[in-house]
């Protein structure tokens, strides 16, 4: 991911010195003082953006860890729940509806648009229309849950712990969508970068 900075950096690095021994700066003198408060300056500002981007990290690990036990919780809720003579085609299509939902949260949050995995559990050609295909998913599943309340496959105690935990996974769910879609600031950037080149 840092092929490229890294590369540019390490030239720029080798034109300054070039320049340095060379050419331009020839003779020059730059007190040490300017270097040591210029890199007190950026320490500090490196040691901010490491500590936000691990709690960044720390955050989303624990999101996907959340999805990843309430989606065990769900499917196990729905095989212990349900109670027809439906029910392996039931737990079937809704754990199919899981998986699916996995994975496409999985592409949207990585700004891709294949989905041709998660066809392969649920056809989404009728939800592509709308703008955030995982929700839509969550939707498709509580009616799923509201239609065994109505046939009396599910009782109501049941139902709300059903819906408690497609809930969970939506907020979840959020929290990694507001993760991703929040770019880190831009002039806290731009001050770092021009702080580091002039370094």
């Amino acid at each position: 991911k840092i092929k490229y900075e890294f590369t540019a950096n390490v030239i720029y690095s080798f034109l300054v010195v070039i320049f340095h021994e060379k050419y331009i700066f020839k003779g020059i003198e730059i007190p040490i003082s300017i270097s040591a408060l210029l890199g007190t300056a950026v320490s500090l500002l490196l040691a901010f953006r490491t500590n936000q981007a691990y709690e960044r990290w720390w955050e989303a690990r624990k999101a996907w860890g959340s999805i990843t036990n309430d989606s065990r919780t769900l499917i196990r809720q729905i095989l212990t729940f349900y109670n027809s003579s439906d029910k392996e085609a039931f737990v079937k299509d809704f754990v199919n509806k899981q998986i699916a939902w996995c994975y496409v949260l999985g592409e949207r949050l990585r700004g891709g648009t294949d989905f041709e995995y998660a066809n392969k559990y649920l056809n989404l050609e009728g939800l592509k229309k709308n703008k955030n295909i995982p929700n839509a998913i969550l939707t498709l599943k509580g009616n799923l849950i509201k239609k065994a309340l109505e046939n009396k496959s599910i009782n109501e105690f049941q139902q709300i712990q059903l819906d408690s935990t497609i809930s969970r996974l939506c907020d979840s769910m959020g929290i990694c969508e507001r993760i991703k879609f929040t770019p880190f600031p831009v002039t806290y950037s731009i001050l770092l970068h021009f702080l580091i080149y002039i370094f």
